[in-house]
């Protein structure tokens, strides 16, 4: 059987990172290529993989790869509401390919516009149960599978002693690491560790392991320098001068970086599923995170969840986030940072709970999801609970 994958494949962090690991496992049950934006040139032979290189998406040249590889299923795991992303479903129904569809939700609440380009599609796969139950307000429930994420624990795992560079060994470091994006709500997280008690913000600094900005084009980033400046903090807020989105760090340098901090604090809008999370838990990091989307779900009892604001923040498409209580994020940062016993309850359990997370789990699930995609119908329509008519694209 032939899989097209359809993904980001260079970047080293997000879809790229699950792609190569859901891939590799795949490889030795099936026969795969891939198609990659943001790459130019000539198809390719990549780590043994045949790679369709796509600066950006082009009907012409997406229909040419499905002509020389003739796949039996398009797996298609980007974003799939942006266009011209939103064409890929009528254009694999038009070449006769079934399709998958791998949709991280990363919303309390969607409107019916984030459905519609999944019609077509005979399934679709996504990373958490709270996921599917966003996505069954208008999809039926046969047509959605969770294929969650793992996590590599020869890379992700406890340093002893912790590999902290001299400037910060003295000091409790709170970190974060993700993408320098509107969802990461960097504001929150930044005030919260300026309303620390004075003694906490003197005897810790705060890491910020993200890009200063964004480099995906419009995508809107948060202007970290004058939130750090406007909070007071130049000497307490660190970042890595010059990361971006296209030069990540290697998984090895990753698992040190985790392994520095003293606890994770992952203050987001919504999350699909938060690799970020899991890796700093299978460090032995404690963690506290938003209690919002996935988040609960991937952490259960293994770290703190902070609560929301109950009035949701829409997005103009209508989609729903609810964001972090500033306040309830600062009373837990400060607690990690007094209760030496709670950090070490969290590290133990968070070790306990990103043992459950295998990367040969999500390839089981995966597996799953396309044995039901190769005998399902596709979609045709959206229904929307509690509510008459059909809505139809």
């Amino acid at each position: 059987m032939k899989i097209l994958w359809f993904s980001d494949w260079l970047i080293p962090t997000g879809l790229s990172k699950v792609s190569r690991y859901l891939i590799q496992g795949l490889r030795k049950d099936f026969e795969i290529a891939v198609m990659t934006p943001y790459m130019a040139g000539s198809p390719l032979i990549l780590d043994g993989l045949l790679i369709f290189p796509m600066l950006r998406f082009d009907r012409t040249l997406f229909l040419s790869a499905l002509e020389r590889f003739d796949p039996d299923l398009v797996i298609a795991y980007i974003s799939h509401f942006i266009p011209p992303y939103n064409e890929i479903s009528p254009l694999v129904k038009e070449y006769g390919a079934k399709l998958l569809w791998y949709v991280p939700v990363e919303y309390d609440e969607v409107s019916p516009s984030f459905c519609f380009p999944l019609i077509g599609a005979n399934l679709i796969a996504t990373p958490t149960h709270a996921g599917k139950r966003v996505l069954e307000e208008f999809i039926p429930e046969d047509f959605i599978h969770v294929v969650p994420h793992g996590v590599d624990r020869s890379i992700y795992k406890p340093h002893n002693p912790k590999p902290k560079p001299q400037p910060l060994s003295d000091l409790f470091v709170f970190g974060f690491v993700g993408k320098n994006n509107f969802r990461k709500d960097l504001p929150a997280l930044i005030e919260a560790f300026a309303r620390l008690s004075p003694e906490a913000k003197e005897k810790s600094c705060l890491y910020l392991h993200t890009p200063k900005k964004s480099t995906a084009g419009e995508v809107v980033y948060w202007p970290l320098q004058w939130l750090i400046v406007k909070n007071g903090l130049e000497a307490k807020v660190l970042a890595p001068e010059n990361l971006t989105m296209w030069e990540g760090v290697e998984e090895e340098k990753m698992g040190e970086i985790y392994g520095m901090m003293d606890c994770l604090v992952h203050a987001t809008m919504g999350e699909g599923f938060c690799l970020p999370v899991l890796e700093a838990m299978a460090c032995g990091i404690p963690v506290i995170a938003s209690k919002n989307t996935s988040l609960p779900e991937v952490v259960e009892d293994a770290g703190i969840l902070v609560e929301c604001d109950p009035e949701p923040w829409f997005t103009r498409e209508g989609w729903v986030h609810h964001r972090t209580r500033i306040s309830a994020l600062r009373d837990a940062m400060e607690l990690v940072f007094r209760d030496e016993e709670l950090r070490g309850r969290l590290a133990r359990r968070g070790l306990e709970r990103a043992s459950e997370f295998t990367w040969e789990k999500a390839c089981e699930e995966m597996k799953k999801a396309i044995e039901k995609a190769m005998k399902h119908h596709r979609l045709g329509r959206l229904r929307v609970k509690n509510a008459e008519g059909v809505l139809s694209a």
